[in-house]
This record gives C-alpha cells, structure tokens and sequence, in this order.
C-alpha cells in the first residue's frame, strides 16, 4: 500500500512539538476562533460518528489481532502514526496531487464526512524537512487568524513523524490566471480584486501580523469566475508582532518598525524599508507591495525592473515607478492616484488598509471600459515568467 500520508516507522520517542501543538494530541477541529492561552484542545475532526483523532489509538488498539498489534510495535511501527493515518484516510478521499516540493506534497481531497473539497497539505519530519521555522511560523498564524480573504486551515494534524494541513481548496487558481484569461479586463475587475486584498491585509495586521511576502502568486481565487473570493495564501514568512492593533490605531500601525529582518520576501516586491542592510518596518511594508501588485494588475508591467538583484533594490529604493509607460495611457487618474500612494517611499505616507479601502477609486470611480493596453497576454506572459521563480506550489 501506498502510503501518501508518510512513513509509519519511528525509532524515536515523542517529543514536544515545535508548532506549539501539544505532543500525542493527535487532532485538531479548528473553530471560528482559538483560544486566548495557545494552541487548539483536541476535537473530533468531522462529524456524523466519523472517527475521532482523540481515539484514533485506542481505535487500532481494538482491533481483533492483538498479536498483530504487538509484532507492530516490536518492529517500531509508530501506532500513533498509523492510527492517526486510518483516522485522516477514514474522512478523506484523496482526488490528486496538485504539488510538490522540497518540504512536502499537496493533494486535493473531498471529505468524505461532511462534504467539501479541500487541500491536504502533508509535510514529513525528517533532515530534509525544508524550513523548519517557516513552518512553524505559517501554522502559528492559520490558528490565530480566519477571515473570508484568507486561505483558512480546517483542520491540523500532528504526529512526529509528518504534520498535516487540511486548507481550503481554492479551485480558481492563481489572480493573474484569471486576469489572463478575462475577455474584458477593466479597472472595475482590478478594483474588486485589490479591495479583498486589502480587505486581508486590514484584518492580518489588526491581529498583528505581517505577511511580507503579498504577491501575485499568493492571491488565489475560490473559483474560476470574476465574482470568486480572492484569499491570500502562504504566510511562511510572516512575521507575529507583538501587538494587535485597532482601527483607531493607524499611527501607531504606521510608526511600527519591529522588525529588522533585511531582505525578506520576494524581491519584486520588496519595500525599500525591507530592502536595506539595516531594515526597521513594520506592517507597511506589505502596503509596499500591495501597490506592486495592483500597478501589475493595471499595467502588465512590473513597477521596478532590472538585469540584476542589486539594481533592482537601487531602483526600489529611488522609488519612482514609471506611470508614462504606454500601458498607462487608459487607466483613469484615480487608479493611477492610488497606486502612487501606495508606492510611497516614506511608511509613515503610505496608504494603511485601512485608509486605502477609503479611497475614491474603491467607492466606485473605478472604470468598466476595456483596459486594451493591458493586453491579457502581457498578464499572461508575466504571470508565467513570475511562476517560474518559485517550486510549486510548495515553495
């Protein structure tokens, strides 16, 4: 038998999980919101008498061969895994695998219980586990945070041996596959996306989160239409402040530079804070990047451009994006008015989510005439070359 979810060998006691899961707690059911004090308590995963990960062991324990059952645990098989294993393979039905890459494989499964299509994230623990910390880093933000533009967790599972991530299945795809596709791109169809953008982003750093690494690729859609849900995807690389911030707060959200992590995300994108030897930023950097994705969403062009790294963070640290570009020659002021404010220099005049969900051309002055410059196969070709940069969707 195949075994998609991971090896069921383990040489080694259990440990405490670096993910801040309580070890030989097997499963998680995640609810709207999580508890103040830390991780998720144990829950049945589904409902309707499906197995629950609570008893998953005791479950495989019940079995008739108890001679089996000793042989197994002779050998070092890891009953924890194996019941667990029974348990996730008893709810889900596994439709394909969808990605691969350094630190694990993704597949699309349907639940077998409650109904739904979902993706199950698998990530063995072993010397090859690529970025411990990063992991660790997007399972602490899935549990503390769900919002309708977010890709959300579902549910989570933990043995030593693998980590299992049950998300939301996004069937649209990546943005700019739709915008490439789209037989009438206009302002009105980039407006709508960018507001759910922002719309996250506002949420994510009301509970005091950066995710510092907003880009074309991490804006999926729930389904292939122009009326889908845009999430934001992939926080490996976010960063937990150590404050939330309410909607009066936006000077202090401004004024916030927390983090000195140089160099961290993707470069085209790269606030000119974040791109500096001696970084200090905070939740505006990711505004940085939201006006990268929107000038790209109404042009077709990248705002900073260069033949190598280090000309590109000159250029982004000059931070004067072209708005002459024949591209340009049909968006309306006001989405020009935006994006500008967007890439701002200086953190403290940059738009916060807040304030740019405020903006005139959000409320409605967003054009519904055809985008002709913005050829969709510009998006396209750019949407393919960007998609070369990363592994996967494991990435």
């Amino acid at each position: 038998m195949q075994h998609i979810f991971g090896a069921h060998h383990n040489p080694h006691p259990q440990v405490a999980s670096p993910y801040g899961i309580k070890a030989g707690a097997v499963g998680y059911g995640l609810g709207p919101a999580p508890p103040a004090h830390g991780y998720y308590q144990a829950q049945s995963p589904t409902a309707q008498g499906a197995p629950s990960a609570n008893h998953a062991e005791a479950l495989l324990r019940s079995l008739p061969d108890s001679a089996l059952i000793a042989e197994l645990e002779r050998r070092g098989v890891d009953l924890h895994h194996a019941a667990l294993e029974r348990v996730i393979k008893s709810n889900y039905k596994v439709i394909e695998e969808i990605g691969k890459g350094a630190s694990g494989r993704v597949y699309k499964v349907d639940n077998k219980i409650e109904g739904g299509t979902f993706a199950l994230k698998v990530v063995e623990k072993n010397d090859k586990m690529n970025d411990e910390e990063s992991m660790g880093i997007e399972i602490d933000c899935l549990k503390r945070m769900k919002h309708a533009n977010l890709v959300n967790l579902h549910e989570l599972f933990e043995t030593n041996q693998c980590i299992w991530l049950v998300m939301e299945y996004m069937h649209g795809g990546q943005i700019a596959d739709l915008f490439a596709e789209s037989d009438h791109f206009s302002e009105q169809l980039a407006a709508r996306a960018i507001k759910q953008v922002l719309s996250g982003v506002h949420y994510i750093h009301s509970m005091g989160v950066v995710h510092r690494d907003l880009k074309l690729e991490n804006l999926l859609l729930s389904e292939k239409s122009q009326q889908a849900q845009v999430k934001i995807a992939d926080f490996g690389l976010s960063y937990v402040l150590g404050k939330k911030f309410e909607a009066r707060d936006s000077i202090k959200l401004k004024n916030c530079t927390e983090i000195h992590e140089p160099f961290c995300g993707t470069p085209l994108c790269m606030a000119p804070e974040v791109a500096r030897k001696r970084a200090q930023y905070g939740p505006q950097a990711d505004m940085w990047s939201v006006g990268c994705v929107l000038y790209e969403l109404l042009s077709g062009l990248e705002p900073f451009d260069a033949d190598t790294e280090e000309e590109l963070y000159a250029a982004i640290q000059d931070a004067r994006p072209s708005f002459t570009d024949p591209e340009w020659k049909e968006a309306t002021k006001s989405a020009k008015d935006l994006t500008k404010k967007l890439l701002t220099a200086e953190p403290t005049k940059r738009l916060s989510a807040r304030e740019a969900l405020e903006h005139e051309w959000l409320r409605g002055e967003a054009s519904d005439d055809y985008l002709e410059s913005n050829d969709k196969n510009v998006c396209a070709h750019a949407s393919l070359r960007r998609r070369s940069l990363i592994n996967g969707v494991m990435a």
